[in-house]
């Protein structure tokens, strides 16, 4: 629940920033690091058990966010017959 928190905050908050201040991010990757840049500075308030899972997952999702290759191929659904 905390994960869906921090990642859905993080959503709302670009989402106002591109609807008010017509800001809008650069790529996708930088609403993934803000988010877990907000997990980062939320899991102070946790418990110690949820505190370690909580960066379990930041070292998972950096990892591969790090390791992460976009696709050269563009996807569609037209199919040659």
């Amino acid at each position: 629940m905390f994960l869906f928190a921090g990642f859905a905050w993080t959503l709302w908050v670009t989402r106002n920033k591109m609807a008010i201040e017509k800001c809008y991010p650069k790529a996708p990757a930088n609403i993934l690091y803000d988010a877990l840049s907000l997990l980062q500075r939320w899991s102070l308030l946790l418990k110690a058990v949820d505190k370690e899972k909580v960066d379990q997952a930041n070292v998972m999702l950096l990892s591969w966010m790090r390791s992460f290759e976009p696709s050269l191929v563009v996807p569609t659904d037209i199919v040659e017959i």
